[in-house]
């Protein structure tokens, strides 16, 4: 098989994860109007039912009046271009509000914006500097993107206990990628002790959540006999559904091992992928 990409592209993820009302409620306290909660949560009410100049509408005055999870949301939609002409720049500005007030979501997307210069001129040291901001909160795609800067050298310099480190918070928090490359790096001993079955347990949590790479990784352990028993009919399974990640070599193998296994071995297998898993 061909080598798999080491890395996702950790850039410009989630862009259009809104705050809730509920958290808007928790952020901004009893100093807001009762008017302006109906207005956000209005706002939502839009957004949900694709009426995305409607939300636009509800968050502007909201946005400008300082609240930072509708200045989030307007970076939101000019980036995607909903209900507004796409902007670059408006997006970076409306993240840039709220990431000063301190929205952890806001820190990441525009970091993300400086590490790739989109919207932005390309600035490391702020890509770094905010992203590092929300990862300080907590947001599991931060770490897992700082776990990628340490692993990889982008920005910084390749440190893989840092990389560890980070995986570790995020993968904790189910972050699906996180796992995925905490599953390689043990795979690979890089930074810590090779460690198989420990690889292919992290592989399986990731495996779990749709991470196509984890399902190739996994399907491979289990053809291997890497960490797991060999188990030919598991491997037929995750690579199955790893297929649709667009490896041509994927496709291959899983014909390859469909010719070895029995009728009775595919159709329980067709009965795990309406399941969504083997037991």
């Amino acid at each position: 098989m061909k080598a798999r990409p080491e890395t996702l592209d950790s850039g410009l993820r989630a862009l259009l994860r809104l705050a809730s009302a509920a958290l808007l409620a928790m952020l901004i306290g009893p100093t807001v109007s009762a008017q302006a909660w109906a207005d956000y949560a209005d706002g939502i009410d839009a957004y949900g039912r694709g009426d995305y100049a409607q939300a636009f509408a509800e968050w502007q005055p909201l946005a400008e009046a300082g609240d930072r999870d509708s200045r989030y949301n307007l970076g939101a939609l000019y980036f995607a271009g909903l209900g507004v002409v796409l902007d670059l720049e408006r997006a970076a500005y409306w993240f840039g509000k709220s990431a000063e007030q301190g929205y952890a979501l806001a820190q990441y997307n525009l970091g993300a914006m400086y590490a790739q210069g989109v919207g932005v001129l390309k600035n490391d040291d702020a890509a770094l500097y905010l992203i590092r901001l929300a990862a300080g909160q907590g947001l599991a795609d931060a770490e897992n993107t700082l776990g990628d800067f340490y692993r990889h050298g982008n920005i910084v310099a390749v440190d893989y206990e840092e990389a560890l480190g980070w995986y570790e918070r995020a993968a904790g928090k189910g972050w699906p990628d996180a796992q995925w490359s905490l599953g390689v790096m043990l795979s690979q001993g890089l930074g810590i002790a090779a460690d198989e079955a420990e690889a292919a347990r992290w592989f399986r949590m990731a495996a779990d959540q749709g991470q196509y790479l984890a399902q190739a990784e996994l399907a491979l352990a289990y053809l291997d006999g890497r960490g797991i028993s060999t188990d030919r009919q598991r491997a037929y399974f995750w690579l199955r559904l790893a297929i649709p990640g667009g490896f041509e070599d994927d496709e291959e193998l899983a014909a390859s091992l469909e010719a070895r296994l029995s009728p009775e071995e595919l159709a329980e297998v067709e009965d795990w992928l309406q399941g969504g898993a083997p037991p």
